[in-house]
C-alpha cells in the first residue's frame, strides 16, 4: 500500500485500502478497477461526498460492503456478491451500520447468485442473503438491481431521513421492502416473484412500529412517509418452484401517521392487497390492487384500512381514486370516495393475463375520479387529465401505442374545415381537416369499438385530408427526406391502421373507389397506399401501385371495419401490408384477407378520405399495436 494510488502506481483492493487506514477528503474519488476487491468495510468522516465508483470499462466485485463510523460516502457502480465458495455467514450483503449517516448506494449489482434455477428450499434458507440493510439517517439507495436475496431492502427505525427509489428485486424469499423509519420516502421501486421457504410472513413491503428500546411492537408511531409508483408482483412466472404466498403492502402494527400511498401496483392472490391497521390521517390515494392472473392460491387481494389492534379507531384518512379487486372496513376510517371494485379485468386492462395493468379506452376506472388531493401524474409520469382516472395508471392514447386518433366530434356542419376544434382528436396538426364535406351527427359503428358519435361524409371527388404531427413521434418512428420533410414509417418498425368506412352509392361499373389513402406531403410526397375501395370489382382491398384484394364484397349501406398493418422493411420493395376485413376485437387475426408483399410503400405524413363514389368515414386511428388501434 505504499504506492500513490495513481493510475500508474494503483494500489491493491479496497479492502486493503481501508484496512490500512487511508484517509480521504471532501470531493476526492475512488476510480477501482476489475477484479476482486474483498469485503471492505468503510469507515472515516469526511465533511463531503466522497466517491468509490467503478473506472471505466472495468467491473469490479465486492463479497460484501460494510459501513462503520462513516458519513458522507457514495458507491457507485459496483457488483456486489458473495464469494463463489459460500461462507456461511448471514450478514447482509451491504450493511450500513451504528454511528453513520448520509451514505449513498446507487446503481449497483447485488445478489446471493444471479441464476437460482436448481436451488432447492435448503439452499434458499442457506444461500439468500438480505441484500442491503441500514441504521443511518439519510440513506439514499437507488438506482439498484439486487436479485436471489432474503430480505430485499431492510430501513430500520434509525434511518429516518432515508430515500428508496428506482430499485428492482427480483426472487426474495423474506419481505420485499421494509420500511421502519420516520421521514421516508420509498418511490418507483419493482418488486417481484416471492420465493416461500420458511414460516416468514412475507410482503412486498411491511412496515410495523416499536419493537426496540422499551417500546412493544405495535406501542410506536412511524410518521411521515411516502410510498409512491411501486409495483409489487407476487410472481410472473407460473412454472417459478416455491410460490410464495406475498401479501402487498402490509402495514399491520400502527400507528401510522401522515403517510401518502399512491400510484402503487399491487399483484398477489392473497388477502393483504394493501392494509393499514392503525392509520391516522393517511392518504391511500390512486393505487391499483389486482389478483395475481396466475392465482396460484385463490385468495383475493383487498384494500383496508383498520382500527390498531388494541382497538382505537384510524382516524382522518382519505381513500380515494383506487382501483381494487375488494374494498374491506374503510367505511369509518376517514373519507372514502370514488374507489371501483373490479368486476370483469378484461374489461379494465390492456392484457390482465398478459401483466398489463394500463386502462383499456372502456374502462369503468376512465375519467370517474377525484382531482382533488390526488396525484397529478400516474405510475408511469403521465399526467393526469381532469377528469383524473381511478387507479394508478391513467389511460392514455400514447400508452397504448395510438399515434393519431380522429373520432369526428365536432360540432355539425355543412364544411368540416370551419368546425372548431375537437376535444377527442390526437396527434394531428391544425384544428380540423382540409375539406369542404359534411359532418353528419350520426356516426358509424361496428361491434364494441369506441366510437365518439360523428363521422365524415364526403361526396364524388370531393377529398378530406388531415397531416400527421410527426414532432410529437420519436426518432425511432420516423424519417426525414431529402426535402427535411419529417414522415412516419421508419424501416424495422409495424403500424396499424384502423377505420370504419360505409360506401353510400352504387358501384355501377366496378371502378369506383372510396377509402383512405395514405401520401406523403405535397414536396416530394404523392399516394403511398390506397385502403377500401380502390376500383377492383367492388371488393375491399389495398393497393401499391399493385393490388391484393380480399373476397369480401362491398355493400352499399354497411359500416365496414378494416384493419391495415404495415411492416417497413429496410431497402427497396420489402415493405409488407396486410388487411382485415370486420375483424374479431378481442385479439390480432392469424390470417389477413388480402396481403401486398414486396412493396415500396415508404414514409407518409398526410392521411386522406377520397373516393369516386358517396361514402362516409369514421373512427381513424394510426398506432403501434393491434391493441392501440381498435381503442383498447
Amino acid at each position: 500500500m505504499s504506492n500513490p494510488g495513481t493510475v500508474a502506481r494503483p494500489w491493491s483492493t479496497l479492502q486493503a485500502v481501508f484496512e490500512a487506514r487511508k484517509v480521504f477528503v471532501a470531493g476526492d474519488t475512488l476510480n477501482i478497477g476489475t477484479g476482486d476487491h474483498g469485503s471492505p468495510i468503510i469507515t472515516g468522516l469526511p465533511t463531503g461526498d466522497v466517491t468509490i465508483q467503478a473506472q471505466v470499462d472495468s467491473n469490479p466485485t465486492l463479497n460484501r460492503l460494510r459501513f462503520y463510523n462513516a458519513s458522507n460516502w457514495r458507491i457507485v457502480g459496483l457488483t456486489i456478491r458473495p464469494p463463489n465458495q459460500w461462507d456461511g455467514s448471514l450478514v447482509p450483503i451491504v450493511n450500513i451500520g451504528t454511528l453513520c449517516d448520509h451514505i449513498t448506494i446507487t446503481q449497483c449489482a447485488i445478489y446471493s447468485t444471479l441464476d437460482s434455477f436448481g436451488w432447492t428450499v435448503a439452499d434458499w434458507q442457506a444461500k439468500a442473503l438480505t441484500g442491503f440493510s441500514s441504521v443511518a439517517p439519510y440513506t439514499i439507495f437507488t438506482d439498484n438491481k439486487l436479485t436471489n436475496v432474503n430480505f430485499g431492502i431492510v430501513i430500520l427505525h434509525e434511518a429516518v431521513h432515508s430515500d428508496v427509489s428506482r430499485n428492482t428485486i427480483t426472487n426474495f424469499s423474506g419481505d420485499g421492502m421494509r420500511g421502519l423509519a420516520d421521514n421516508c420516502k420509498f418511490e418507483d421501486n419493482t418488486v417481484k416473484n416471492s420465493y416461500v421457504i420458511d414460516g416468514n410472513h412475507d410482503d412486498g413491503f411491511q412496515s410495523w412500529s416499536g419493537g426496540y428500546g422499551d417500546i412493544a411492537v405495535g406501542a410506536g408511531v412511524v410518521e411521515n412517509v411516502i410510498l409512491r409508483g411501486n409495483i409489487f408482483v407476487s410472481c410472473t412466472d407460473p412454472n417459478q418452484p416455491y410460490k410464495g404466498q406475498m401479501q402487498g403492502i402490509g402495514c399491520f402494527d400502527g400507528y401510522y401517521k401522515n403517510w401518502t400511498v399512491e400510484n402503487n401496483l399491487v399483484v398477489t392472490d392473497m388477502w393483504q392487497g394493501l392494509s393499514f391497521f392503525g392509520a391516522l390521517n393517511c392518504r391511500l390515494v390512486n393505487n391499483t390492487v389486482v389478483k395475481n392472473p396466475i392465482d396460484t392460491f385463490g385468495f383475493t387481494p383487498w384494500l383496508t384500512v383498520n382500527p390498531h389492534k388494541n382497538g382505537a379507531q384510524s382516524t382522518g384518512n382519505l381513500v380515494r381514486n383506487n382501483l381494487v379487486w375488494k374494498l374491506l372496513g374503510v367505511g369509518v376510517s376517514g373519507i372514502v370516495d370514488h374507489n371501483i371494485v373490479i368486476g370483469d379485468p378484461g374489461v379494465c386492462f390492456v392484457d390482465y393475463k398478459g401483466f398489463n395493468f394500463d386502462l383499456r379506452s372502456t374502462s369503468p376506472a376512465v375519467n370517474t375520479g377525484d382531482s382533488s388531493d390526488a396525484p397529478y401524474s400516474d405510475i408511469d409520469g403521465i399526467s393526469r387529465a381532469v377528469p383524473f382516472d381511478v387507479g394508478a395508471y391513467e389511460y392514455s392514447y400514447s400508452a397504448s401505442g395510438l399515434l393519431c386518433y380522429e373520432g369526428f366530434n365536432y360540432a355539425t356542419s355543412a364544411n368540416i374545415s370551419q368546425s372548431s376544434d375537437s376535444l377527442t382528436d390526437f396527434g394531428w396538426t391544425g384544428v380540423t381537416w382540409s375539406s369542404v364535406n359534411d359532418v353528419t351527427p350520426s356516426g358509424l359503428s361496428y361491434g364494441a369499438l369506441p366510437t365518439n358519435g360523428k363521422a365524415v361524409s364526403f361526396s364524388s371527388n370531393v377529398e378530406a385530408s388531415r397531416s400527421i404531427d410527426t414532432s410529437l413521434l420519436g426518432d425511432e418512428k420516423c424519417v426525414t427526406d431529402m426535402y427535411g420533410v419529417r414522415r412516419l414509417g421508419k424501416p424495422g418498425m409495424t403500424l396499424w391502421i384502423s377505420f370504419i368506412i360505409r360506401a353510400d352509392s352504387v358501384d355501377t361499373d366496378g371502378l369506383k373507389t372510396c377509402g383512405l389513402e395514405l401520401l406523403g406531403s405535397l414536396v416530394g410526397g404523392g399516394s403511398k397506399l390506397s385502403i377500401g375501395d380502390t376500383g377492383t370489382s367492388d371488393k375491399w382491398s389495398v393497393k401499391s401501385y399493385d393490388t391484393a384484394s380480399s373476397s369480401i364484397a362491398i355493400g352499399v349501406g354497411q359500416p365496414t371495419f378494416l384493419v391495415v398493418q404495415i411492416t417497413f422493411m429496410p431497402g427497396s420493395n420489402n415493405d409488407i401490408v396486410r388487411l382485415y376485413v370486420n375483424p374479431a376485437l378481442n385479439s390480432a387475426p392469424l390470417v389477413a384477407n388480402a396481403t401486398l408483399l414486396g412493396r415500396d410503400i415508404g414514409a407518409f405524413d398526410r392521411v386522406l378520405f377520397k373516393g369516386s363514389r358517396v361514402a362516409t368515414g369514421d373512427e381513424v386511428r394510426i398506432g403501434t399495436s393491434w391493441t392501440s388501434v381498435i381503442g383498447y
